[in-house]
């Protein structure tokens, strides 16, 4: 089970593992959450990499029994996700993953391209 940080209405809606955990309890269905989101900004939730991180050790730690990326195939080719899809699932990966970005560059959020705002969607969206 992949519970999505949307509810049906495409509302923002936080996963709570505790309350995942007695759905699947005593059944052979693992809970594994999806970690990432396909869009930060209307959901009123800015992440980073650290944030993903931090909230990947809260829910395994709850009880998750892995979790989910939405969208791998395509963000994989990206090196934020290849790292996180390399090092997540251990917690001696995640260790080693911290210690990288405490030495990766200063990102800053983009907000327009070519005087195209990117305000709702990616900017491969809007072109």
């Amino acid at each position: 089970m992949c519970p999505y940080p949307y509810g049906y209405e495409a509302e923002k809606c936080m996963i709570e593992v505790k309350k995942w955990i007695p759905v699947v309890k005593g059944t052979d269905t693992r809970l594994c959450p999806i970690l990432n989101r396909m869009t930060y900004e209307p959901a009123g939730i800015i992440e980073t990499f650290a944030t993903l991180l931090d909230r990947a050790e809260k829910w395994l730690k709850e009880g998750a029994h892995g979790l989910s990326i939405w969208d791998l195939d395509s963000s994989i080719s990206l090196p934020i996700y290849l790292n996180l899809a390399y090092h997540v699932a251990s917690k001696e990966g995640r260790r080693r993953l911290r210690k990288m970005i405490a030495h990766w560059p200063v990102r800053h959020a983009l907000k327009s391209v070519d005087d195209i705002v990117v305000d709702r969607f990616h900017p491969g969206w809007n072109v």
